[in-house]
């Protein structure tokens, strides 16, 4: 694995369910790390499906903590964002 992917998301899981062809071809190539910014849906379930690793953030924060996250949590990997 050459890096990691940050993919914060708030309420998205309709949408991301629709590209999971998608994601499943870049699950193996990087490593992604899917934030889940306090969403009321069940967006941490596509992450789970793929075999992502999942932050869950506990109330919606905002996109830019959501990724300051992710890259902390990328850090305990070493991988490249």
């Amino acid at each position: 694995m050459s890096g990691a992917i940050i993919i914060p998301a708030y309420n998205e899981f309709f949408r991301m369910s629709l590209l999971l062809p998608v994601y499943r071809r870049l699950t193996r190539q990087y490593k992604i790390i899917l934030v889940d910014d306090g969403s009321d849906d069940e967006t941490y379930r596509i992450g789970e499906i793929l075999g992502w690793h999942i932050v869950r953030l506990p109330k919606n924060m905002g996109k830019g903590f959501a990724v300051r996250e992710g890259r902390f949590e990328s850090s305990k990997f070493k991988a490249n964002t």
